[in-house]
């Protein structure tokens, strides 16, 4: 087993780089963690026995997971601290709750815990980075301090923003998605709100998606790249030209649903890739738990990431902001309460968009049952790209890459969201 002797110097920092350090086939020793905890609270004075009690249970997690979770507790507890007037250096910390947005903002509170596990919200055979399956919500104080960054973001990025989503903004239209795995999890308190007819394929979007739409009506979106396959996103009038449906829909032949190592649809994959290569200004990603997607290398490609969504990611420390919530209710807040603040009419602030809403009556009447086929799109720019389906190749720098797309072997979906 795997020995460390914990001192008062040993700093929570230190222990979880130790702990990133080995194998993940190592045994860490459950009264290493406990130590850990206790010196965190001893420390800081703060006790908080139930979360100790959680973060020995997370023994039986994998260590990756434990290490997490051990600096997602240091994390909380150096910055209860310093809201209670304490001393220390909590910014390494608190990126892991708000990005790197805490590194300039010291006014940002750490976000409440809504639902607690130490089940991984993926397996290891769904996907590469699986992660804890916790879920928090940020305090309203906190949230409208990051949205109103996220609407700088979007001003500044005049349109050059790609939307990245996964089975977390579905969930409001009563679709279940994988990664809610807590046994009181607020995610799933939302299935069945749909008013669909008894057919998932009458399903209808949601606030969220509604929201999307409208921020490409106000030319603050450019492209919408989706993991989901039920098409909500042309329900709520955003338009299929701009939509990459990566891992494929419902109703299309052409572009079928792509399950575990199917392989992606190329002239989509090779679309994928011209965005990766002319780098977006800004990503939202919307509900994805980013935990190893061959898709996921959108994110990497990005100048500045927004991660929303009541789960972790691998990427909340390295993101640009990190918001924690349900999707409809921090989207058509981003929405109506930041972007739209000046706004003149009432009106013009509520969701869905009129315009969007009737664009989205428009095509299901054009397509009744999702039917539509998305047609072969003629390829761009030549992609110099290397073949990118696990988690290690979406971190790759594409400095590296000097493969031609036509070279390429055939790519993998790796998983798909939904």
């Amino acid at each position: 087993m795997c020995s460390v002797n914990v001192d008062s110097d040993t700093s929570i920092e230190a222990a979880v780089q130790h702990f990133e350090s080995k194998s993940k086939d190592m045994i860490v020793e459950t009264d290493l963690l406990l130590d850990i905890c206790k010196q965190a609270q001893d420390e800081e004075e703060i006790a908080n026995e139930k979360r100790l009690a959680e973060a020995i249970a997370a023994v039986t997690a994998s260590l990756s997971d434990k290490a997490a979770l051990v600096r997602r507790l240091a994390a909380e507890s150096v910055n209860k601290a310093e809201s209670n007037g304490g001393n220390g250096n909590g910014n390494a910390n608190r990126c892991l709750w708000h990005g790197q947005m805490a590194t300039t903002n010291a006014e940002l509170t750490p976000p409440k815990a809504a639902a607690v596990t130490d089940k991984l919200n993926r397996s290891g055979k769904e996907a590469s980075m699986p992660v804890n399956g916790s879920e928090y919500v940020d305090t309203p104080e906190t949230l409208d301090k990051k949205l109103a960054y996220v609407a700088q973001l979007l001003r500044k990025a005049q349109g050059d923003t790609v939307v990245y989503s996964g089975a977390g903004l579905s969930t409001a239209s009563g679709i279940k998605d994988y990664a809610s795995v807590a046994g009181d999890s607020i995610v799933r308190k939302n299935y069945g709100t749909s008013e669909a007819a008894g057919s998932r394929l009458d399903l209808k979007p949601s606030l969220g998606h509604h929201a999307v739409a409208a921020l490409w009506k106000k030319k603050m979106v450019g492209h919408w790249v989706n993991q989901n396959h039920d098409r909500l996103s042309q329900k709520a009038g955003f338009p299929q030209e701009k939509l990459i449906e990566i891992h494929g829909a419902w109703g299309d032949h052409k572009n079928p649903v792509a399950s575990f190592n199917d392989a992606l649809r190329r002239d989509l994959l090779e679309w994928l890739w011209e965005l990766c290569e002319a780098g977006p200004k800004v990503c939202l990603v919307l509900g994805s738990s980013l935990c190893g997607m061959n898709a996921d290398q959108i994110v990497e490609a990005s100048e500045d990431v927004v991660i929303i969504g009541t789960g972790p990611t691998p990427y909340d420390e390295r993101c640009s902001v990190r918001i924690w919530g349900l999707l409809d209710d921090v989207l058509s807040r981003l929405y109506t309460r930041h972007v739209c603040a000046d706004e003149k009419v009432a009106a013009n602030k509520k969701l869905p968009n009129p315009e969007c809403l009737s664009r989205g009556q428009a095509w299901v009447r054009q397509h009744p049952s999702c039917r539509y086929h998305t047609p072969v799109r003629k390829a761009g720019t030549v992609v110099t790209s290397t073949k990118r389906d696990t988690s290690s190749d979406i971190l790759e720098s594409s400095a590296t890459a000097q493969t031609q797309v036509q070279e390429q072997p055939k790519v993998k979906a790796v998983d798909a969201e939904q």
